[in-house]
């Protein structure tokens, strides 16, 4: 499938842009284009567009928090709000802003406050395929004692932007880096061919056009972005917590597989995740299976091997549990 793949995209220069960067002598470089990009084959038959394969980010409200066996415990968390939204110049930089302002934000009231995390790393866009659509994540580790809290004022700060707007400082302390960056940009190649890139692709001239994008953008724009981000309401957290594995498997039968469930010790309230393998999803209600670890998903994957209970051959797989 690999070798059709990279036949059918490389086997003719079809539809090929080069673009070619850095301070090169013009004179000198167009015999050696002509030679080694002039002479590539081409056909007129390729036609490339991009596929849409139908995945999309979750919709609504989606939680999967999880326990992991880890050798230095930590809470890490990935917190992600999208939506919908066009892809360009204008909303990009807003996007950029909306993130400069969380940045600050979360400096102050998780960081220096809290003293929850070391930092949270916010970043933020737009994407074109297959739908153009807005992505903003927002990352940290942090300890077992602060992690819900600390979502908690994550969410409650975009929630903040959307009702009273960011700080004014906060968006003038940005454009000032922005425009003194925008210098420094011109002067790398990376920077000219991401220009040239977005001149091909959508008609935007970063060189010219984008100080003046920059200034228009107010700080009740960047209110109404974090508004429409709520509005949307697609927010998906991933949240791994610490725990530790023991292995001292008993064997109970749950919708007719024999499932290798450990002996652990826990106390009220404990917090259990369950991966078995075994090549079924089952969900653990058997009388045997302690009530804390009942109507856990068991997430089978490899076959163990073939056991006996009660004289009956059964499946029997084996399983780890995770004690929080």
């Amino acid at each position: 499938a690999l070798r059709g793949v990279h036949s059918k995209l490389y086997s003719d220069a079809d539809s090929f842009r080069f673009m070619i960067i850095g301070n090169v002598d013009l004179q000198s470089l167009e015999p050696l284009v002509e030679k080694y990009i002039g002479s590539l084959p081409t056909s007129k038959k390729t036609e490339y567009a991009a596929i849409d394969d139908g995945v999309r980010m979750a919709e609504g409200k989606t939680t999967n928090d999880f326990i992991a066996q880890m050798q230095q415990p930590k809470v890490s968390v990935n917190l992600t709000y999208s939506g919908e939204i066009a892809d360009n110049a204008k909303n990009r930089v807003a996007l950029d802003l909306l993130k400069r302002a969380l940045d600050s934000r979360y400096m102050i009231s998780i960081r220096e406050e809290k003293g929850g995390t070391y930092g949270v790393r916010v970043n933020g866009g737009t994407n074109k395929y297959p739908v153009e659509q807005y992505v903003i994540t927002i990352k940290f580790d942090t300890n077992e004692q602060l992690a819900d809290e600390l979502v908690e004022i994550c969410d409650a700060e975009l929630r903040k932007i959307a009702e009273e707007g960011p700080l004014v400082e906060d968006i003038a302390k940005s454009k000032e880096f922005l425009q003194k960056n925008y210098n420094n940009i011109l002067e790398s190649n990376s920077g000219w061919l991401s220009t040239i890139y977005n001149w091909y692709e959508e008609g935007y001239n970063y060189k010219d056009e984008y100080l003046d994008i920059l200034a228009s953008i107010t700080e009740d724009d960047i209110k109404a972005l974090a508004q429409r981000i709520l509005a949307d309401g697609n927010r998906t957290l991933v949240v791994m917590r610490p725990g530790e594995i023991r292995r001292n498997a008993i064997l109970v039968e749950v919708g007719g597989f024999l499932l290798a469930i450990l002996r652990v010790a826990y106390k009220r309230d404990a917090s259990f995740g369950v991966r078995v393998h075994g090549g079924a999803r089952e969900v653990c209600t058997h009388d045997n299976v302690p009530a804390v670890l009942r109507n856990q998903v068991c997430a089978c994957d490899s076959i163990a091997s073939v056991g006996k209970l009660d004289g009956v051959e059964r499946l029997v797989v084996c399983c780890d549990v995770f004690v929080g």
